[in-house]
């Protein structure tokens, strides 16, 4: 698909800084990510270079109500999307990856005007059932209350890695 001229014009126009979220309807794209979701059922998110998410929809109960909010796993959350993301910026169209917490998510980057500016999250899932005891012992090293994570990791969906691809 080729630009137009007018996406052209803005992009050269604009400044070395340029933020993805001041190219895009926000709101638009929230509810196109939140569509995405409903669709396939798969958590998603648009992140830019500096970390801000710009969209999400979907993202999981484990990671939102576990993983992001115990300062050691939220490490490990960053610590992972900064893997993810350093693959997008050597050059690669698409990368998976298991997170440090145990879950898969996956990116693409975003490229406006031949610049990265962002890039596509979709994840928080498994590729095949999840390793309970890994599970259970990650609740207990983090004092995460067994049976509400476990419930939380049984919600999480199981997609095979011929869709992921």
């Amino acid at each position: 698909m080729s630009e137009s001229a007018d996406t052209r014009d803005v992009i050269e126009a604009a400044s070395a800084d340029v933020r993805f979220a001041d190219l895009v309807d926000v709101a638009g794209l929230q509810a196109m990510m939140t569509s995405f979701h409903k669709v396939t059922g798969i958590a998603n998110a648009i992140i830019d270079l500096d970390g801000v998410v710009i969209a999400h929809a979907g993202w999981q109960d484990l990671c939102m109500n576990f993983h992001r909010v115990n300062a050691d796993t939220r490490r490990r959350c960053i610590e992972s999307d900064t893997s993810l993301a350093a693959s997008m910026t050597r050059g690669s169209h698409f990368a998976a990856y298991r997170c440090l917490n145990g879950l898969v998510d996956t990116a693409s980057p975003i490229v406006v005007g031949g610049r990265h500016l962002a890039n596509v999250f979709t994840g928080q899932f498994f590729v095949e059932p999840p390793d309970i005891e890994f599970f259970r012992r990650q609740a207990r090293q983090f004092g995460f209350d067994e049976a509400a994570y476990l419930e939380a990791v049984a919600r999480v969906p199981v997609i095979s890695q011929q869709r992921v691809e």
